[in-house]
């Protein structure tokens, strides 16, 4: 078990070590980018590079949850995966309405369709429905 135990030790940390190889690279990019005079843009998160694993807290034997992203890591209460797992949830089914309403006005121009999309949210911020 010890022997199984260690072997996910080290690949876990070859996982992190490639992780912080890309990290490092995208940030030389973006340094020499702007060494010439470009600034960076928001960077995009590839979804593939967000592991999700469950754990046991070493001081309390609490169940949590870890979320890592590169270097980044975030150890969350099972309350705290529960909130953000509903979070994405929504994020996701507001996303897909905001695609409809925009999709229906298009015809009337992208215009129409950004200012129906802009209408909706507010609308739906208010927790009218």
């Amino acid at each position: 078990m010890r022997q199984n135990q260690s072997n996910s030790n080290i690949e876990n940390f070859r996982e992190d070590l490639i992780r912080q190889q890309a990290r490092i690279r995208e940030l030389e990019r973006q340094l020499a980018d702007m060494a010439n005079g470009q600034l960076p843009e928001d960077a995009r998160l590839e979804p593939d590079l967000i592991m999700v694993s469950s754990m046991v807290a070493s001081t309390t034997g609490e169940p949590m949850v870890m979320v890592r992203w590169f270097t980044h890591t975030a150890q969350l209460s099972l309350e705290q995966a529960r909130d953000l797992a509903l979070n994405l949830l929504d994020a996701s089914e507001a996303a897909k309405s905001d695609a409809f309403m925009f999709r229906f006005m298009e015809p009337n121009g992208r215009e129409a369709g950004a200012m129906m999309v802009a209408a909706y949210r507010q609308f739906r911020e208010k927790g009218s429905i």
